[in-house]
């Protein structure tokens, strides 16, 4: 019942000992948060916070599958977070497991929201060639890149004239921290041959 009332927003009881503010305090120090991406940090400490103001001061050993699910569910409005919401918990959950505050994960399984946003549709290739012939410069640069590494933008943007390796480039993704070779495509490598892209690159 405390879960139920403090998601409902009852104001918390202080409860001494294991608690989720000591629970995050421990994991931000462990070296499974320590290995985190920096982009995938910043998208935890959003729900780190927020289990800090939602459950605080509330016993680790006492949550249950329910809750996990009356959490996501209060948070269904913005699908992404109360989706992030289970994901983070149930590493949390984990790290409790680690350092013997529960024998089990409440959070494990319990499944994600889908979005009512339509999919991502990939470009149909009379608008990529449309784009082409009417984008110069950085513009068409970065298209090509994107389109040609399949990367996210912000790693596209981080990307140097010196990161080129042969026939195509090494990539470090922000978000996972996987290095890659990725091999240039045609209409790639035959923008970047152009004398007038080296110094946009850099």
């Amino acid at each position: 019942m405390e879960y139920a009332a403090l998601l409902n927003g009852a104001q918390p009881v202080p409860t001494s000992g294991k608690t989720f503010s000591s629970l995050v305090t421990s994991y931000e120090r462990s070296q499974r948060y320590r290995n985190l991406a920096p982009r995938t940090a910043r998208d935890y400490d959003k729900v780190l916070t927020w289990v800090r103001k939602k459950l605080g001061p509330l016993p680790v050993d006492s949550i249950r599958r329910k809750d996990m699910i009356r959490a996501r569910d209060a948070n269904a409005e913005t699908v992404r977070f109360a989706n992030y919401i289970v994901q983070v918990v149930r590493i949390l959950l984990e790290h409790a497991i680690d350092i013997g505050w529960r024998d089990d994960n409440p959070a494990k399984g319990v499944s994600l929201l889908k979005s009512d946003a339509p999919a991502w549709q990939p470009w149909p290739p009379e608008k990529i060639e449309a784009f082409r012939e009417n984008a110069n410069g950085r513009a068409l640069l970065i298209f090509e890149l994107c389109l040609g590494t399949g990367q996210r933008i912000g790693d596209v943007l981080k990307m140097r004239w010196s990161d080129i390796n042969g026939d195509g480039i090494n990539v470090i993704q922000g978000k996972t921290g996987t290095v890659l070779w990725v091999p240039f495509t045609a209409p790639l490598r035959n923008l970047i041959a152009g004398t007038g892209f080296v110094a946009q690159m850099d």
